[in-house]
């Protein structure tokens, strides 16, 4: 999110206590097809946030293990193939029918010079013109979004609960000044995501620019991030 403000006007409001400031790690706004041309000159850089402990996420050793044994489940329906539908998930057998050519995710993965991650889990979305977010919007909300939801849905819990939580944890501190769990998950998989060029052939070199109906990105998961985040939603998501 960025807002172009006086950098007076910008320094006044926060000292009245007017205004909030988003959290802006490193400038990870991603243009589609365009370097970002933007002033930067009024805006406050926040250090990147520390990778997510996703070892802490349930601290009571029965509740962790009912809920990685729900998770454990839901990973597999996320996975499975369900004939025309696409799984949300995918294994490195899996075929990919985008290559045009009925590789695996692995032999694809190999293609672009990315080594694939034993027992990983993939997410891989076509860049469209409606990801005006770029890989930030597609992790937040393609992602993480549709996984949230699939986990009211398995719960019986409300999707709107799980719909305004995301927004809100991954862009905004907590009270005493500490990226958010959800938060420091987006930021680092967004950082780490691949970005394929599959006009050009090749893997781009950051994940800042993507190209509609060209770009291709891929995020890694292993099964234990899976369940710490199943188990985030499963806790807070009813709150």
């Amino acid at each position: 999110m960025r807002y172009v403000i006086s950098a007076v006007i910008l320094v006044s409001a926060i000292i009245a206590g007017l205004v909030y400031l988003p959290e802006r790690w490193g400038g990870t706004d991603a243009p589609i097809g365009a370097e970002n041309t933007s002033n930067d000159a009024a805006f406050v850089d926040m250090p990147p946030p520390a990778a997510p402990d996703y070892s802490t996420v349930v601290t009571d050793e029965a509740q962790a293990q009912e809920l990685a044994a729900e998770a454990d489940g839901y990973i597999q329906e996320l996975s499975k193939d369900g004939g025309a539908e696409k799984p949300l998930l995918l294994t490195n057998d899996s075929v990919m029918a985008w290559s045009g050519t009925g590789q695996s995710v692995a032999q694809v993965l190999q293609r672009y010079g990315i080594s694939p991650k034993a027992d990983a889990l993939y997410y891989t979305h076509p860049v469209t013109r409606a990801d005006s977010q770029g890989v930030w919007g597609i992790v937040q909300a393609s992602l993480i979004g549709r996984f949230a939801e699939g986990v009211a849905v398995r719960r019986g819990d409300s999707q709107k609960t799980y719909q305004l939580l995301i927004p809100q944890h991954a862009d905004e501190r907590n009270a005493d000044g500490s990226s958010s769990f959800l938060g420091k998950v987006i930021w680092h998989k967004t950082q780490a995501a691949k970005v394929v060029d599959t006009h050009a052939g090749l893997m781009r070199a950051s994940v800042e620019v993507v190209e509609p109906d060209q770009d291709l990105v891929i995020v890694s998961f292993s099964r234990a991030e899976l369940v710490a985040i199943y188990q985030y939603f499963a806790l807070e998501g009813g709150r």
